[in-house]
């Protein structure tokens, strides 16, 4: 299968119109929902798709404000982000799946999780957390060696170099009332579902340590290091997270 092959769609929530990439939804018993990164859009999982088997129908999403979905001037807090896309999900009749997230796409995924927007009821069976954005540890520590607005200028600039993606949806994104939905033990604790923890052995962004505080909050997660995979093993290492990922949902 390639990512050229998806079916575009473009589906209607609440905050705006919604662009997705599927295919086998409506033939496959269990599917994969992809949570690409802050700035990134579908096109992130391009190498990653002609690894994935047949076994499962695939749903690619960009989120609100990013790709081809609409980008309205409002609040794009994590909550949004993942009522969002619950509300995709259902649009799209999918029953039973699995949630990846990478980095921004792991934060909406991981809160979406421990607030109850993605539960077992709703068909949730498994959720991949690659890299994951969100720690408040992390944050935090980020903010202490450069300063909360040397902090947010370079993330907004990252993420403006990246598909011409709009200021105010990167700025709204950081900023610092925010800071309510980062990760903390608490809200980690209250993750039911079955977790896996990936996580690129050189990643420079959000370095490999801060996953053993996603894997010592969520209880019974467990991690699955990709040698030299950066912060986007699926893009660098595509076979490898491709196996990383079939281990984690069978």
């Amino acid at each position: 299968m390639l990512y050229e092959s998806l079916e575009t769609e473009f589906v209607q929530a609440k905050a705006g119109k919604i662009h997705v990439l599927k295919n086998g939804i409506a033939e496959k018993e269990k599917n994969l929902i992809f949570l690409h990164g802050m700035g990134a859009n579908t096109m992130t999982w391009e190498r990653l798709i002609p690894y994935i088997g047949d076994s499962y129908g695939i749903v690619l999403i960009d989120m609100l404000g990013h790709g081809l979905s609409d980008a309205p001037k409002l609040d794009y807090t994590p909550k949004l982000q993942a009522e969002t896309v619950s509300e995709i999900k259902t649009s799209l009749g999918i029953g039973k799946y699995s949630l990846v997230g990478n980095s921004y796409g792991g934060w909406i995924a991981a809160y979406g999780c421990s607030k109850g927007i993605f539960t077992t009821m709703d068909g949730l069976e498994n959720l991949v957390l690659e890299d994951s954005a969100g720690l408040k540890k992390e944050v935090e520590d980020e903010i202490k060696k450069t300063g909360y607005d040397k902090f947010v200028e370079y993330m907004v600039k990252k993420s403006l170099e990246i598909n011409g993606n709009k200021e105010y949806v990167m700025r709204s994104i950081m900023k610092s009332e925010n800071s309510e939905y980062l990760l903390d033990a608490d809200l980690l604790g209250k993750i039911k579902t079955k977790t896996t923890i990936v996580w690129g052995s050189n990643d420079k962004i959000i370095p490999i340590g801060y996953a053993d505080m996603f894997l010592n909050g969520i209880k019974g997660s467990r991690l699955i290091t990709i040698e030299n995979g950066g912060h986007v093993p699926h893009y660098f290492r595509p076979m490898d997270f491709a196996k990383a990922l079939a281990e984690s949902i069978d």
